[in-house]
């Protein structure tokens, strides 16, 4: 519910513990976010996927969220400096009822397809001579990984001309963000 970053858990502990303000505990939450996904990164540049030969980051998919995400963030900013605070509450209300009750229906839908698979689990697997089969899921791939080092995975890992196309976009919006005030 509470998304990657836990913004939904954030901007209410802010609010109702510490007595934020809307605002300003929604600005705070988006700098606890910003170093929890920047160490995120960091781990995951040096841990190999887990089941095919590419890097664990998707710089693509990066490059095509991040103008996006950076638009949103720059409207969200500007609709907010215009709405008055309890609009803003009333909106974060709406949003987290409605991510909440997403979540709480495939939650649902999840455990009936675990309830399902797990009865059909508890069926004791026989052959037709009434032996029991034991099923094997220790799998050796057919083609063997080479083992490689953890600056190898580093490497492999960072793609420095996708990182450097990032901080252009990012550059880019600060500098209209600069020009635009």
């Amino acid at each position: 519910v509470g998304g990657v970053g836990g913004g939904g858990i954030f901007v209410p502990m802010l609010t109702l513990l510490l007595g934020f303000d809307t605002k300003s505990a929604a600005a705070l939450s988006k700098c606890m976010i910003m170093g929890a996904s920047a160490s995120s990164v960091w781990y995951n540049l040096r841990v190999p996927h887990p089941c095919r030969e590419v890097p664990i980051l998707d710089y693509d998919l990066a490059l095509l969220f991040q103008p996006m995400l950076m638009f949103g963030i720059t409207l969200g900013v500007s609709l907010s400096v215009v709405f008055p605070y309890w609009l803003i509450t009333v909106l974060i209300i709406i949003l987290f009822m409605g991510t909440s009750s997403r979540s709480f229906f495939k939650a649902i839908e999840m455990w009936k397809e675990e309830t399902i698979f797990k009865k059909s689990m508890e069926e004791v697997p026989v052959n037709s001579r009434g032996e029991l089969i034991v099923i094997d899921t220790m799998y050796e791939p057919l083609v063997p990984r080479e083992e490689k080092t953890p600056l190898e995975i580093f490497r492999f890992n960072l793609n420095l001309k996708r990182i450097m196309v990032l901080f252009l976009v990012w550059f880019i919006f600060l500098i209209l963000q600069v020009f635009k005030n």
